[in-house]
């Protein structure tokens, strides 16, 4: 009995290695010009796929954004390709690590982007960089040889966030989306903020709230403020830096249908009959049942490749005293178990077993008449099968 159950889990264990559909990531075609993808077949469910398309040299990065609904606000899934240093091919290869639900809708926003060079990224950085001094500058203002800011210190933070966002919403590089610039920035604010002015420089401020001559400020504390500005940007754009060169959208498109399918195992397990740990008494069978997952796939795949199974021994089982151990309440044992499907062919199962053995007395078993009912524990190794139910044509696609 050992040797046939280990000889099964062997088996089970190099089918599984060389499962093809394990190895397998479907290919998806984005139609450049058309809004489609595939020749406008639905897209892949509950399985990664990788997106491939046309990308000419010049391209350097391409972004796929994924929705439930409309293309807007955060998207559900995004993913980057960066092309590669050296590579020249006009082609681009996008894996998508995200299960899509079946016979669901989704829309996707899809962007192409042409790396900067180093005088492109330099004017790039001197356009913020002068922004930003004109609204610090707009803030400022002279009332009795005090500096005064017109708008708080964090205002004034959050709409420099806003300006610096909005300079760049054509433009994106490795670090994504500028979080915003440190409380030390607003520190200084605040220290400039209400400063009596002792060394002064004219500069050319709010015309309504301070003449030329009482447009001063401290020059010093001003030039160390837009120092750190510049200190913490240069952080953040010293990342190659890539342009937008179109921005397209695929709304509501269709997910291909599954057909609705019930898992069937078909296996080899062992159950623990009694015994002393000197002296254990187990037997083995081959075993069938059926699994139903405990999760969505879509949103746990780990859970929806855990299910409960129940099933019967398809024989009796024998222990080493050649003891048989059949069913109690149908001529089968039966069993009831968790089962964790590994790749997509094999199953572990492990559970108890209900048997029947005529006779028999001691710990952990239901008397009924002569015989006795035991609960055991088993483990198993199986082949998963899909089994489709239903009616109707079993390759609808949904649309």
């Amino acid at each position: 009995m050992k040797k046939h159950f280990l000889s099964c889990t062997l088996l089970l264990a190099w089918l599984a290695s060389h499962d093809p559909a394990a190895a397998q990531i479907r290919n998806v075609t984005l139609d450049n010009g058309l809004g489609s993808f595939g020749g406008n077949t639905p897209l892949p469910a509950q399985t990664h796929f990788q997106l491939q398309g046309t990308a000419e040299p010049f391209v350097s990065k391409i972004t796929l954004e994924l929705f439930k609904n409309e293309p807007v606000g955060k998207p559900e899934y995004r993913t980057t390709w960066v092309r590669p240093y050296g590579d020249e091919k006009n082609a681009f290869t996008l894996p998508v690590y995200h299960y899509l639900r079946s016979g669901a809708e989704y829309s996707f926003r899809i962007r192409r982007f042409r790396k900067l060079d180093d005088q492109e990224k330099a004017e790039l950085q001197r356009t913020v960089y002068q922004a930003l001094d004109d609204y610090v500058e707009a803030q400022l203002r002279v009332q009795r040889r005090r500096v005064a800011l017109d708008k708080s210190p964090q205002t004034m933070v959050n709409d420099m966030n806003t300006i610096v966002n909005g300079g760049l919403r054509y433009f994106e590089n490795a670090r994504g989306r500028f979080e915003g610039f440190s409380d030390l920035i607003k520190d200084q604010l605040k220290q400039l903020d209400d400063t009596k002015v002792k060394r002064l420089s004219r500069i050319d401020l709010k015309k309504d709230t301070a003449t030329k001559d009482e447009a001063v400020v401290v020059q010093d504390e001003l030039a160390g403020l837009k120092s750190q500005i510049r200190n913490e940007l240069n952080y953040f754009l010293s990342e190659d830096t890539h342009r937008l060169l179109d921005d397209r959208e695929i709304r509501h498109y269709p997910v291909e249908r599954l057909p609705n399918v019930i898992g069937v195992n078909v296996g080899y397990a062992a159950a623990f009959l009694g015994g002393t740990w000197d002296n254990q008494q187990y037997g083995t069978a081959p075993y069938a049942g059926v699994s139903f997952p405990l999760g969505n796939f879509r949103r746990s795949p780990f859970m929806n490749r855990l299910a409960l199974s129940a099933g019967v021994f398809l024989t009796d089982v024998k222990d080493q005293n050649d003891r048989t151990y059949t069913g109690a309440y149908i001529s089968k044992p039966i069993y009831l178990g968790l089962g964790y499907k590994f790749f997509d062919f094999v199953r572990l199962n492990a559970g108890a077993v209900v048997f029947e053995q005529n006779g028999a007395t001691g710990g952990g078993n239901v008397n009924v008449g002569s015989a006795s009912v035991n609960v055991r524990p088993f483990v198993g190794l199986s082949a998963d099968f899909s089994v489709w139910i239903g009616v109707g044509n079993r390759n609808r696609n949904g649309l």
